[in-house]
Order: C-alpha cells, then structure tokens, then sequence
C-alpha cells in the first residue's frame, strides 16, 4: 500500500505520491483524519466544529518553515522555481499525518491522569523522530538531493521549534512555580517532559545548526533549482483512496458516545463559568461519574486564577448535598487550590467573602476531613505565632475569629481563644524556659549568631 510504504522510506512510494498531482487532497484528507483522532473524545466539536481545522493551519505553517530551511540549504538564496518545489514538497509533509492517529489511544480511560499525560508524551517523542526521518528520506528521494543535507535540514528546523515550544512551555509554568501551591501530578509530569524537551533541544540546535552550514558549504556550487519534471496525470492506487476513508471513518465510529460526554462537560462548565453554581449541581446531579469524560474536574485548567469559583462551586454541592462523585469532584479541586493552606490564609484572608466562603465549606465537612484538618493545624499556626498573629487577626471580623474557634475546638476537642496566644505557644514558652534555667547563659535571644560571638569573646548572653 502506498502511505504505509511511505511512512517507512519505500522509495516507489514517494515517487508515486510525488508524480501524482492529486495526493495534496489525499494528504489533505489524512490531516483531516488525525485531527478527528486528536480531539474526538478531547473537544465538544459540536460548539467548536473548527477545532478540526487546527492541524490544517498548523501544518501548513510548519510546512513552510520546514520547506524554507530545506531550500536555503539544498539550493540557497536562489527562489526561482519554489512554487513548483512547494507543490511537492506539501503533499510529502501531509502523509505523515497517520503517525499522529496515534495520538487517538485514549489512555485516559485506562489509567490515571498522570500516567496517562506521561504517555502522551512518549507518544510525542516516538511520532516526532519518525517524521524526521520519513521526511529527510521523502525530501532526498523526491528532489534527488543530499541524504546529508535533507537530514540536517530538517533536523534543524524540527529542533528549532521544539526550542520555541520548549520556550513557551517553561513561560507558562513561571507563574505556577512562583505560587504557593505544590504542583500535581500531571503538572509533575507536564514540567518533567519540558525539563527534557528543553535540555535535548537546547544541546542538539547548535550541532544541528553547525551541521547546516557545513552541509550547505559542501553543496556543489549551482545556479537557481533545476526545473522539476512534468508532473505525471496518473493516479494513485484506488486502494490508498479506500484506506484514507476508512481511517477517517474509524474515528467517526467512537463519536456518538465520546460527543455525549463532551456536550455535557460543555454545558456544566458554562453554567460554572456564567457563576450559576447551584444550577451547575443541579445539572451534575442528573447523571452520573460515567456520563462525563475521564478525569474531568471543573476549572482544572484554571484553579489558580479563579479561586472564588472553586470554592463557591464546592460550597453548592455541599450545601445541596449532592451525589459524593460530585462533592469529591468540586473537593478534589479545592484541595489543589489550598494544598499549602498556611500560604493561602495569609494570602487570601483580607477577601472577607471568600474566606467565609471557605468557612462554610470547611463547617460542612466531617471534623476528620482531611482539608479540614490540614486547614485547622495551619490556622492553629498562625494565630499561635507572635510573628504572623497580630497581622493575621487584624485582617479577622469578629465572626470570623468566633467560626474559627468553634472549627479548631471541634477538631482538637478543645477550646483555642483567638485573642490569646494559644496553648501550644504557651507550652513552647515554658519548655524554652525550663531550657534557659537548665544553661543560666542562654536566653530567649537564642540565635546561632549570638551564640557565636558571645562564646568567642566570652561574654555572657544578654536577658
């Protein structure tokens, strides 16, 4: 068959696609079919039909870069005749797009997200090397030019946008870094796979670069690009027409059921995003965990820039107490917002509303949550210590401050004044001086660098 020839070098294959004018629609048809296996259980396409034309456009961009750094290496500065060479050179980029069906095995519904995500991403590895590899062997064939240069050509400008995608990538992780919040498992994943992506990249494009320049050096020296020849009137195999239908109506197959499962997504996120929060645990309510896309959690793109969302979201589905695969949905995300929650009091407790939004939250769950837990030892932190307490309580009403007391005395059993410093301070004080009468020389100005130079000159240390 004549793509699967292609996609592993047959030589008879890439002259025949080639010569034969009409295999710019065939690859045109081939992109279309791995745009339906990258997004058929990934986009409602319903709302967004032109999601299917992304891999058009973006391959034609890529194409045109890829085709101007082949020229200016294979025949330099020299532009006549481009046209025709382009007309070539697309359809021989398009038929690589059945690597990308790969892209379609939805490892989502057999693993965890992470795992998954890691996945895709060898995934990525595997289809980028081998359309290197097509390619450089496609372009030396087709064009009778140098396997050295075809190869060094393409590996420049393949590497040079894994560079960009490596560059946009780490921009968009600087403000995840820079936040309070640990990263979860995908973002691990997701900041593992640009951590090697940008350090191959960044090594390889130098060496990709120098390739280039010597291999263009080497060229033999030639005028402008010989005329191509005549373009046969042939056609391609009828066969290589059938598996092209075929495989996009493979992917047509799944869509009743996949397209179910994104319209419903659909609808929830836009009650969400229009803040109707309660008709948004209304809808959720009709269906069940099943009904939705794998893995799906509302705003999960988006926790860290809509924080009042989240945590009204969850207070609806607690409040009406909603199916648990609901309130474990909406829980699963406030936890991501508040994984360090001493860094997100002290952040967010000047919003008044949004911490007695928290608060119902918090009150609605079992005292042996542990979101609540882990909320009321960071809250006991702040208001026992004398370097975060005054600032911390100023910023409380008056309610606030009663809530948070009724909160800890539920967890620990045992009363905690907020006006006070709070027993465990208190226990901390009396060990430290028990621990200053046990070494008469040492105070509460216990730091390392008093000591030093207290015992270097032998001067006792101050009260």
């Amino acid at each position: 068959m004549t793509i699967v020839g292609y996609l592993f070098g047959r030589r008879s294959a890439i002259e025949t696609i080639t010569r034969t004018p009409h295999a710019l629609w065939l690859g045109l048809a081939l992109v279309f079919a791995a745009g339906l296996a990258r997004f058929y259980d990934q986009v409602d396409l319903l709302h967004r039909p032109l999601w299917l034309l992304r891999p058009v456009a973006i391959s034609v961009a890529i194409s045109l870069w890829l085709f101007f750094v082949f020229w200016i290496v294979d025949f330099g500065w020299h532009w006549e005749q481009r046209g025709a060479y382009f007309k070539r050179f697309l359809p021989l980029f398009w038929m690589t797009a059945p690597l990308a069906w790969l892209y379609g095995i939805p490892f989502e519904r057999f693993t965890d997200p992470a795992p998954a995500l890691a996945m895709n991403f060898v995934l990525l590895g595997i289809v980028s090397f081998w359309r290197v590899a097509v390619l450089s062997r496609a372009l030396a064939v087709a064009f009778r030019a140098s396997a050295w240069r075809t190869t060094s050509a393409v590996l420049l400008a393949a590497d040079s946008l894994f560079v960009l995608a490596s560059f946009v990538l780490a921009l968009e992780s600087i403000p995840r870094a820079m936040s309070s919040s640990p990263p979860t498992p995908t973002e691990a994943v997701t900041d593992a796979a640009v951590a090697i992506m940008t350090s191959v990249s960044f090594v390889g494009w130098p060496i990709c670069l120098i390739t280039c320049i010597i291999a263009a050096a080497a060229r033999p020296r030639r005028g402008p690009a010989p005329s191509l020849e005549a373009i046969s009137p042939g056609r391609l195999p009828r066969a290589t027409w059938v598996f092209a239908a075929l495989a996009a109506g493979f992917w047509l197959i799944p869509l009743p059921w996949t397209q179910a499962e994104q319209l419903r997504r659909y609808h929830a996120e836009r009650l969400l995003e229009n803040g109707a929060y309660s008709k948004a645990v209304r809808y959720l309510s009709r269906y069940q965990r099943e009904d939705f896309p794998p893995h799906w959690k509302p705003f999960a793109e988006e926790v860290r820039w809509r924080p009042r969302a989240v945590i009204e979201s969850t207070r609806a589905a607690l409040v009406q107490n909603a199916p648990e695969w609901i309130q474990n949905v909406f829980l699963q995300t406030l936890s991501q917002l508040v994984a360090r929650p001493r860094d997100w009091w002290r952040a967010n407790v000047r919003n008044q509303r949004q911490v007695d939004a928290f608060l119902d939250v918090l009150e609605s769950l079992p005292r042996d949550s542990a979101l609540v837990r882990r909320n009321v030892d960071a809250l006991k932190e702040l208001l026992s210590s004398q370097q975060t307490r005054e600032d911390f309580q100023a910023d409380l009403s008056p309610e606030q401050r009663s809530r948070i007391e009724r909160l800890i005395r539920g967890v620990t059993g045992r009363p905690f004044d907020t006006t006070s410093r709070g027993s465990d301070d208190e226990s901390v004080q009396r060990r430290r001086i028990t621990q200053q009468r046990a070494r008469p020389g040492l105070t509460r100005g216990d730091g390392w660098n008093e000591r030093l130079v207290c015992g270097t000159f032998g001067l006792p240390m101050r009260l």
